[in-house]
């Protein structure tokens, strides 16, 4: 991995550029009390809260949803886990919120983010973990379970899962957070946009070059 350089490299996100986290308590509180709306979501932090711990791709589902889905300072995912986990090693920790954030990572590689929806389906498409930890819907079937809104009235009361009574409303992403995480996607291919864009005079790092800005990035051979 290679860190950006700069007087504040923990506000300077290349992936894309932000103009600055913010910090939403009630956002938050949701976040950390697994109520978001979003189910596999809440299962990872339930499970988390509940037991201190939870698996590698639950930590980096509820990461990429607070930092890049809600725009939230990495920060305080950071600081959660750490108060949170009984396998807590500050290296891991903080070097992870720092990689799934967009403020450090692999050259060779895209940034690993997706939304809630890709995480639950490709590591829970059966619904058992989600299941497990979100039990207010356990009676919905698998195909509506990553998004339970989807259901109509009367398929919510059917099955006993009234969005907004049984389970939270789902929490409105930030504005511009499919862009992001379809920015990410594409990462590679931005990059190599930019070659001819790149401004300012870089700090060489190996591959790569990162403008003073810590916006900008150009491969070199």
């Amino acid at each position: 991995m290679r860190e950006l350089d700069g007087p504040t490299p923990e506000n300077c996100a290349i992936d894309p550029p932000k103009s600055g986290w913010r910090f939403d308590p009630l956002l938050i509180s949701r976040f950390c009390s697994g109520v978001t709306g979003f189910p596999f979501v809440d299962a990872a932090m339930r499970e988390l809260t509940m037991t201190g711990f939870t698996s590698a791709q639950c930590r980096r589902a509820l990461l990429s949803f607070l930092v890049r889905g809600l725009q939230q300072d990495w920060r305080v995912a950071a600081e959660w886990f750490q108060r949170c986990l009984i396998d807590y090693d500050p290296h891991i920790c903080w070097g992870n919120s720092l990689y799934y954030s967009g403020l450090i990572f692999d050259i060779s590689s895209r940034i690993p983010t997706h939304t809630a929806e890709h995480h639950h389906l490709q590591f829970d498409g059966s619904g058992v973990f989600t299941r497990l930890w979100v039990p207010e819907l356990h009676r919905v079937p698998s195909y509506c379970l990553f998004k339970p809104q989807s259901m109509t009235r009367h398929m919510q009361e059917m099955h006993g899962a009234r969005i907004g009574i049984d389970y939270p409303v789902p929490m409105k992403l930030w504005h511009n957070a499919e862009k992001d995480l379809g920015f990410v996607s594409q990462l590679p291919n931005y990059i190599n946009k930019q070659n001819a864009n790149l401004i300012g005079e870089g700090t060489q790092f190996g591959l790569g070059v990162i403008s003073d800005s810590g916006m900008r990035l150009k491969l070199t051979a």
